[in-house]
C-alpha cells in the first residue's frame, strides 16, 4: 500500500507523538481527579476569584439579622503619597513668600514703649529748644521759653531721633519738664513745663512743607511722635550749662544732659530734678546776700 507523501512518517516521530498526547490525557485526568469535576463541567473557581458571601448575624431570638455585604465594608485606607523633596521645598517657598507682607508690616509698626512707674508717680524731663533764628526750609525754627510764655501752651514737634522719640512716648499727664536753651551763645534751663497730652503721632513728618518733613514716614504708618506741653514759670534764676557740669562728678554725676548731650530730650531722675530746684534758690539767696 502506497502513502502519500504528508501520510507517511518515521516510526521515531510517530512514537513521540504518541508520547505527548498520553502526557495530556494524564495530566487532564489528575488535574479532574484534584478538583473534582468531570470532563465537560466548568472549574471551580479560584480562591482569588470567589465571592465572599454576606455574613449572617443571629439575634437572641434566633432570627437571622442581615449584615451589609462586602462592597460596604470600608476598604483599608489607601497609605498616603509622600510628596517628592523638590515639591516640598516649593512649598514651603511659597509659604514663606505668602507670609512676607505681615513681617514686612510688623517691621513698620511702632514698638510699644514699657512704662514700669507707679500710679500717680509724676517723672521729670529736659526738653530743648533753640532760643536763636535759624531758618530751615524758608522757616524760623526757633522757640524760647518767651513763646511759651506768650502761647501759654505748643505742640513739640520735629523729633527726630528714636531714642527721644522713646522719652517722649513714656511722658504721661501731669509729668513736668525742664525746657533747656540749646545751639545758642549761653545754654542752660530757663523755665519749667508741665505735659498736657501724652505722646501721638507727628504728622509735621509727613508735611512737605515742615522743616521737619521725613520722606520716610507715612500718615498710615507713622515713625515719629510728639507731646503738647503747658507754661509753668520761668526759672527764678537762669541756670547755665556750665553752672551744671560743676556738679557733674557729684549730685549731677548721672544727668542725662551731661552724659548724652546729643539726645534733645532726656530723662532726669527726682533727686536731680530736686537738686536743681533747690540750686536756683540757693544761687538767689547768695546773689542777695
Amino acid at each position: 500500500m502506497l502513502y502519500g507523501f504528508r501520510d507517511w512518517q518515521p516510526k521515531h516521530q510517530t512514537r513521540e507523538r504518541k508520547f505527548a498526547q498520553y502526557q495530556i490525557e494524564m495530566v487532564s485526568k489528575r488535574t479532574q481527579a484534584h478538583y473534582g469535576y468531570d470532563e465537560g463541567q466548568k472549574p471551580a473557581p479560584r480562591r482569588s476569584e470567589r465571592t465572599r458571601k454576606p455574613a449572617v448575624k443571629v439575634d437572641q431570638d434566633g432570627d437571622s439579622i442581615a449584615s451589609s455585604p462586602l462592597s460596604s465594608v470600608p476598604s483599608s485606607p489607601e497609605p498616603e503619597k509622600k510628596t517628592p523633596a523638590k515639591r516640598a521645598r516649593a512649598n514651603k517657598d511659597e509659604n514663606a513668600t505668602e507670609s512676607k507682607p505681615a513681617a514686612k508690616k510688623a517691621k513698620t509698626a511702632t514698638a510699644t514703649v514699657i512704662d514700669d512707674r507707679q500710679p500717680g508717680e509724676i517723672r521729670y524731663w529736659l526738653m530743648k529748644a533753640e532760643p536763636e533764628p535759624r531758618i530751615e526750609k524758608g522757616q524760623d525754627v526757633k522757640f524760647s521759653i518767651d513763646d511759651l510764655e506768650r502761647l501759654r501752651t505748643s505742640t513739640w514737634e520735629g523729633v527726630r531721633n528714636h531714642e527721644a522719640k522713646k522719652n517722649m512716648q513714656r511722658m504721661r499727664l501731669g509729668d513736668l519738664a525742664f525746657l533747656y536753651h540749646s545751639n545758642c551763645k549761653e545754654p542752660g534751663i530757663a523755665g519749667v513745663m508741665k505735659i498736657c497730652t501724652e505722646g501721638y503721632p507727628d504728622f509735621t513728618a509727613w508735611d512737605k512743607s515742615h522743616p521737619y518733613f521725613d520722606a520716610k514716614t507715612k500718615e498710615e504708618s507713622p515713625v515719629w511722635h510728639m507731646v503738647d506741653v503747658e507754661f509753668e514759670r520761668r526759672m527764678e534764676r537762669f541756670v547755665s550749662l556750665k553752672e551744671l557740669r560743676e556738679y557733674g562728678d557729684k549730685e549731677l554725676k548721672g544727668l542725662a544732659l551731661l552724659r548724652r548731650s546729643q539726645l534733645s530730650v532726656s530723662p532726669v531722675s527726682r533727686e536731680e530734678w530736686e537738686f536743681i530746684m533747690e540750686l536756683e534758690k540757693k544761687v538767689v539767696d547768695a546773689e542777695d546776700s
